[in-house]
């Protein structure tokens, strides 16, 4: 009973001061490790995708990533000799499994070798989209009758993270978002906030795209970026696991 309460205190606790709450969030490898935590298993909560939704595909702009922006960097900083990141390189690739692999001398050092060669090739073939996307889940404040509007909490920054174990590349790169003053308010009459909110059972918790320019870098790990549009996503985010926010289409989308 006692283990009970304590999650059930954990779950009120991470949902109060989630990523939807204060606007920050952390990834690694596309995924959001911050909004909502499983305190059982460790993963993220994502959402059980609608009926109306279910069968539907959004064409994606470039996912914002860590990688992406690592290459990013190394390109702004007109590195020549990929050798010393080659480690990182696979650290990032194999994750906690490179502990097991690190045992076997020559095969790890082969790895390596392999990882470097694999870094100079995403190196070469690198250029900086015009336009990335990152989904977030938010909460929407209480109707707005003056405005028409559920407003909510924009995002900040962005955490993307490569792995703890890297030494050389960045562990963190942070995207920070220039504009959020410019970033709207969930717009719908009067009457249809009452349905929307109806047909969800009262639930506020939708997710929100943002699709960003990369505007600046002031280090390799540190980016600046303008939000160009919003798109909202009428799914709720619940505990089930599923990595696909990223496919469903909006029913919104407001260009900045």
């Amino acid at each position: 009973m006692k283990i009970v309460k304590i999650l059930i205190a954990t779950l009120v606790a991470l949902y109060l001061t989630g990523c939807a709450s204060n606007g920050r969030h952390m990834y690694v490898d596309g995924k959001c490790i911050s909004c909502w935590n499983n305190p059982i298993t460790e993963e993220p909560l994502n959402y059980e995708p609608s009926e109306s939704s279910r069968h539907e595909t959004h064409t994606k702009q470039e996912l914002l990533t860590w990688h992406a922006l690592m290459l990013e960097g190394l390109s702004e900083s007109n590195v020549k000799d990929l050798t010393p990141y080659g480690e990182d390189y696979l650290k990032h690739n194999l994750g906690i499994k490179f502990v097991s692999q690190r045992s076997n001398e020559i095969s790890y050092r082969k790895n390596i070798h392999r990882a470097t060669l694999e870094l100079e090739s995403a190196l070469a073939k690198h250029s900086l989209k015009n336009a990335y996307q990152i989904t977030v889940p938010v909460e929407l404040g209480k109707y707005d009758f003056d405005k028409e509007a559920f407003p909510f909490r924009p995002a900040k920054d962005f955490t993307l993270r490569g792995g703890s174990n890297i030494e050389i590349l960045p562990r963190e790169i942070t995207v920070t978002v220039e504009n959020p003053s410019e970033i709207p308010s969930l717009k719908m009459s009067i009457e249809d906030a009452e349905s929307f909110l109806n047909h969800r059972n009262n639930g506020r918790r939708v997710y929100v795209r943002y699709i960003i320019e990369i505007t600046g870098m002031s280090t390799p790990s540190a980016f600046q970026s303008q939000v160009r549009e919003v798109q909202f996503i009428d799914i709720s985010p619940s505990i089930v696991t599923r990595d696909n926010k990223e496919v469903y289409p909006p029913f919104r989308s407001v260009k900045i």
